[in-house]
């Protein structure tokens, strides 16, 4: 199965660590991204205006994206249909780890709090 590189000296794939461990490493990034946004990145879509007005918020997205990207090349990225199963399911239960802890992206944090 061909997966995404998300590293320059990665070895390790999706399968070499169970659903809880990559929850939480999703977690731990993205709640260090999710503090660095601050209210007024919200203003006026400054984002849209000048990516430089809202660095945080422009980071969050970004990795979002690459997170995004990441899911879904190691989905399509299955050589069968079995492999592909396989990827999904794996996706699906990260995701149940993450909306049981109340860790997902919509229940991490309020980046209103800043």
């Amino acid at each position: 199965m061909r997966e995404v590189d998300t590293s320059a000296s990665s070895d390790k794939s999706l399968w070499d660590f169970g659903s809880a461990a990559i929850a939480s490493q999703l977690t731990l990034v993205e709640a260090e991204l999710y503090r660095q946004v601050t209210v007024a990145e919200f203003l006026d879509l400054r984002w849209q205006k000048n990516k430089a007005l809202a660095p945080g918020l422009v980071a969050l997205t970004e990795r979002f994206n690459t997170v995004a990207s990441w899911t879904t090349a190691t989905i399509l990225g299955g050589e069968t249909v079995t492999d592909r199963v396989r990827a999904l399911k794996r996706f699906i239960s990260i995701g149940k780890v993450l909306f049981r802890s109340h860790l997902s992206r919509s229940l991490a944090m309020d980046p209103l709090e800043n």
